[in-house]
This record gives C-alpha cells, structure tokens and sequence, in this order.
C-alpha cells in the first residue's frame, strides 16, 4: 500500500509541474528555413478554393521575400496552372496530379510587378509602355512617356504634358513604392485628336492624328531638316510635317522623306506653333508615321 500511494503522489507532482506542450511551428517567417504553403483561402472559414496544395520551399539569407507576390507557374504533368509566393525555390507538389515541380526562382519580373501597365499607351507615340525603359508619369493625369517622348515634349512643348498641358511629370523609377503603385491604379490612355486643315488650328500643343496630300517637301537652310508640307505655302506659313536632323535618319532618311512628296500621308505627333516657323506637326518615332498612299 505504501509503494502505490508513493506512486500516486509521483504522478500528481509530474502533473502539477510538467511544462505545457510547445506551440506548433509557424507556417511561415522570414527568419526560417522551410516554408509551407498551402494555397490561396477563399474566406474567413479558411475553405480552400480548389484542391489544397502543399509547397515547400528553401531560402536564402541573402534571397529577397516577397510575400505579397505570387506567381503562376504550370505543373509540368497536367499543366494545371499553380499560383505560389514569389522569391522562393523549392518542390512544388501539384494538387491535381501529385507531380512535383522543382521551381529554382520565383522573384517576380517587371511585368509580374507591373501588371496594371499591361494595355497602357505613350500618349505621344501611341505605342504601348514598355517597362524596361525609363518612364515618366504625369501626376495631374495619369498618362505615362518613355523618355525619348518626354525629352521632346521638354523640348518643344515646354514640358506640358500632351493629354493635360500640366507640368506635373515625373520619373516614375523615383517613386515611393505606394506612389507607383497609386500611379498604376490611375494610369490611363489618351485618344489623339484627329484635325483636319479647317480645324487644326484649335488643338496648339496637343497630340494629333492629320492626313493630308503632300505638294512638296522642302529642305532647311542647313540642309540637315525637312518640312513635309501639306498646304502648297512656305515654311513657315503652311502646316507640314517636320523632321529634325537628330530624327531623319531614324525615320528613313532623306531620300525616304523627300519620296513623301506627291502622297497623301497620315501622321500623329505633337501639334506646335513655333513663333519663327509657324504651325508644325513634330515626332520622334517612325511608327508616328500611320499611312503613307
């Protein structure tokens, strides 16, 4: 009787004093080795939109996390399409096929970061924003330029953005994170206006859409710029398509400029009145160049 009362008094002591089990492992951290990711949750109630998926990763010290990114991988297997954190690398384990995808980097491009750029125009040019390129944005409206498009509007139209006349343009690399991400979410195209020779006087410093009958081209002083003319005037008294030294070559050079006479040509570009040379339709790019008949 003794022993077992002994025993008995052992086995309240351990459990009065036996240390509470230890919480189980975080999913994820930056600070650990194994990552675990079950999928995207669908509510409150953690139901998994779909069959959950299991995928471990390793990372690095040294390797950026990016834990609000995902990117779409396809299951090598199925093909079924696999949405995983971004910045990783490790097995992925398909839910559909139990095929395990080895994923060696998973750190979002520009593109992946830029999605809401996707189908965004350069006002100027018309053509679609590259990403990989230096790029301004004009905080008033939310168009953005390539570089080239803004050094000329800089130049010629004294840094007033085409779609707004604002000056409010800046780099947009510069940005804080949160304001590019707020110049995406405003980020819009603009519509070039089409002009014809009866009205085009009333969209000075704006971008146009013109197509007219080429008379004649004429040759600057310096022999190096070339006015395409579309009235049968002077230089500085006819509307014309100009061509500046730093372009011609870009464009097709001269003899390719001087081909243009006699032709009905469609054209977009930035509308100016200079005040020495009069009214005058400026690109930068040969696919401002719409239509040549």
């Amino acid at each position: 009787m003794e022993l077992i009362g002994l025993i008995f008094v052992v086995w309240i002591l351990y459990q009065i004093f036996k240390e509470d089990d230890p919480p189980p492992p975080r999913n994820y951290s930056s600070g650990q080795t194994n990552y675990e990711y079950r999928g995207n949750y669908s509510d409150k109630k953690n139901e998994y939109a779909g069959k959950p998926s299991r995928v471990k990763f390793k990372t690095s010290p040294t390797q950026n996390l990016f834990t609000n990114d995902k990117v779409e991988i396809k299951c090598k297997s199925c093909e079924i399409r696999l949405r995983i954190p971004a910045g990783k690398s490790g097995i992925v384990k398909c839910p559909e096929c139990g095929h395990r995808n080895r994923v060696k980097k998973t750190a979002p491009n520009n593109a992946q970061k830029n999605k809401l750029l996707e189908g965004i125009n350069d006002p100027l040019t018309g053509e679609e924003i590259d990403i990989n390129k230096t790029l301004y944005t004009c905080v008033s409206c939310g168009v953005f330029y390539h570089e080239s498009s803004f050094t000329l509007i800089k130049e010629e139209n004294s840094s007033q953005c085409v779609a707004c006349q604002s000056t409010n343009i800046i780099v947009y690399s510069t940005a804080t994170t949160e304001s590019q991400q707020e110049y995406q979410n405003n980020a819009r195209n603009h519509e070039a206006n089409q002009v014809t020779l009866n009205n085009y006087t009333a969209f000075e410093n704006q971008v146009i859409t013109f197509e007219g009958h080429v008379p004649k081209v004429l040759t600057s002083r310096r022999g190096s710029d070339y006015a395409v003319m579309f009235e049968n005037k002077s230089w500085r008294w006819g509307l014309k398509l100009v061509f500046f030294r730093g372009v011609v070559y870009s464009c097709g050079g001269p003899n390719y400029i001087q081909s243009l006479e006699g032709k009905t040509v469609t054209v977009r570009g930035l509308l100016i009145k200079h005040r020495k040379f009069g009214w005058e339709i400026v690109i930068n790019d040969p696919s401002m160049i719409l239509s040549v008949k």
